[in-house]
């Protein structure tokens, strides 16, 4: 059963690879089932709660892809509900504070665009501290410092919204310093460079909201030099 669910779920994205969403959303059901059964099969065991959490995830980015923010955030909650179960069963297992800690950003971000920026900004916030101890107990583990660096852009985009614009470029900064930091290591990490981008982006949209117009115009400038 755990091989068919592992195979349903690599269909599942392929298929959405290819844009098909409707059988994309089938085999991630397929998983959720089957993992659903394994837990009922095997209570004990918590990485058969952990693939229902995934599979809550996966149903829940294609529910985004639809515009169905709040179905997602139905989805993403469920995700959340069960790691901060297992992380509550297991508080020394790092892996588990790790995947506690993505649940909360996916939870903060869809929060946020569905207008409850106020819970988001504390889901974001549960989030760094996480993982600000995680990097403290393990500084050599860069995933980490890239999901933290995820996080503090989230957190200026929650700040924003909340009209907390020089609070919001304070996070961003930070944001951009790890990324900084991270392609310093990975300098050819073509997915960490396009998070970059995304930030400094952000940066010139933050500077907007303060009045620096021709400090936004400078950073998406540089952006479209660096793409061209």
């Amino acid at each position: 059963l755990a091989e068919l669910a592992n195979q349903s779920t690599n269909i599942g994205r392929l298929f959405e690879t290819a844009n098909n969403l409707d059988a994309a959303a089938e085999k991630y059901r397929e998983v959720l089932a089957i993992n659903q059964r394994l837990s009922a099969l095997q209570p004990k065991k918590p990485q058969w709660r952990s693939e229902i959490g995934y599979a809550n995830n996966n149903l829940g980015k294609l529910a985004v892809s639809r515009g169905k923010l709040l179905e997602a955030a139905k989805y993403y909650q469920t995700d959340l509900s069960i790691k901060q179960e297992l992380s509550a069963a297991d508080p020394k297992n790092n892996a588990a504070r790790d995947e506690l800690a993505t649940a909360l950003l996916f939870t903060a971000k869809i929060r946020n665009q569905i207008g409850d920026s106020a819970k988001a900004l504390e889901d974001a916030n549960a989030a760094l501290l996480l993982l600000d101890q995680l990097v403290r107990f393990d500084p050599s583990q860069s995933s980490y410092k890239y999901m933290t660096a995820l996080g503090k852009k989230s957190m200026a985009v929650i700040l924003l919204d909340l009209g907390r614009a020089p609070e919001a470029a304070t996070s961003n900064q930070q944001s951009l310093r790890l990324f900084a930091e991270l392609l310093r290591v990975e300098p050819g990490n073509l997915r960490r460079r396009l998070r970059q981008f995304d930030g400094q982006l952000l940066a010139a949209n933050i500077a907007l909201e303060l009045g620096s117009r021709r400090e936004a115009v400078r950073l998406a400038r540089e952006v479209r030099s660096c793409l061209e």
